[in-house]
């Protein structure tokens, strides 16, 4: 059975305004274990920039504290560097490491995110009964992980699966029911205006058909949503079946997840990398797809992350295309 290295089935506090991700309680502890710098251009400054922030390698920080961090260190970056704007936020493990995040001048409107289409008939809502159940997983899922129990995942049966006996059920329960209301979802999460509603959704069709849905990635851009908490979630939804897709479909996709890898989050960064690292372990002759602007993206954060969800990835897809022929 595989199971995944920490592929944002994790809880991050990137996206704190996100309301349909596992949740722990404020007193759940974890130790600090490392600051990730991104968007400065060497090791030297990043280093400088670790340095002004009130964290020390080692000390144990608190869940219910992880705000009052996250805002004087974006107001410290703001003050003491040449960074006007940062974008700072909070990662949790499974395994009771955090690690504090910079993305510095993160200027999100220089990017081009999707644009919500409207509807000429009412967005319908989620389903009680699907909602529900969801609820109910989700629930148990945050409450394991409030006590410190590490949540392994698989996609053996092409869906989201879990190796909790309870959460396992769930998922097949899950399985059934998102794909009896899959039109519905789609319709969400092309039209709905709510953030909260798309979020969800994207995360529900984890336990869709991904095969057949996977199209509409590319055909409604559904990977460059306005919502960072859609985007990450989505990915992930796919991030185990995207090697599957026929290869026009397989081309469109990778030039998405590299513009997603290039946007100022941990959350797009880590499943545009395992989207690419899926694709190109399955298809390494596809290496001459990745642009000039891509490749340099991923020797960026091969050399400038310490974190082993992004460095390690960036070095494995970079290991493929080098000896891809052009």
């Amino acid at each position: 059975m595989k199971y995944f290295k920490r592929i944002a089935f994790l809880l991050c506090l990137t996206f704190s305004h996100i309301s349909f991700s596992y949740v722990i309680n404020g007193n759940y502890e974890a130790k600090w274990s490392g600051i990730e710098v991104i968007g400065t251009d060497n090791n030297i400054e990043a280093e400088k920039i670790r340095q002004l922030l009130p964290i020390r390698i080692g000390e144990t920080l608190i869940a219910k504290d992880a705000m009052d961090y996250k805002n004087l260190c974006c107001n410290i970056v703001k003050e003491k560097t040449s960074f006007e704007k940062s974008r700072c936020s909070i990662l949790f493990y499974g395994d009771n490491n955090a690690y504090f995040i910079i993305d510095l001048a993160s200027n999100e409107t220089m990017y081009a995110f999707r644009t919500i289409p409207q509807k000429s008939t009412p967005i319908p809502g989620i389903p009680k009964e699907l909602d529900e159940l969801y609820e109910k997983w989700n629930n148990h899922a945050s409450s394991l992980m409030s006590s410190g129990n590490f949540i392994k995942e698989n996609f053996d049966n092409n869906f989201r699966d879990f190796e909790d006996p309870s959460l396992h059920l769930y998922a097949m329960q899950l399985n059934k029911m998102t794909k009896k209301y899959n039109n519905i979802l789609l319709d969400i999460i092309h039209y709905s205006e709510s953030n909260a509603a798309r979020q969800k959704v994207a995360d529900l069709l984890s336990w869709g058909d991904l095969n057949k849905n996977i199209h509409y990635l590319i055909r409604w851009n559904l990977l460059n949503d306005p919502d960072p908490g859609v985007r990450n979630n989505i990915a992930r939804a796919f991030l185990h079946s995207v090697h599957k897709a026929n290869e026009a479909l397989l081309k469109d996709l990778i030039h998405a997840y590299c513009y997603q890898s290039q946007l100022p989050t941990h959350g797009d960064r880590n499943k545009a990398l395992f989207s690419l690292k899926e694709i190109i372990e399955a298809h390494p002759h596809l290496g001459s797809t990745f642009s000039s602007a891509c490749k340099n993206n991923l020797i960026y954060l091969s050399e400038m992350s310490i974190l082993d969800n992004i460095k390690e990835p960036a070095n494995d897809i970079l290991a493929i295309i080098n000896k891809s022929p052009i």
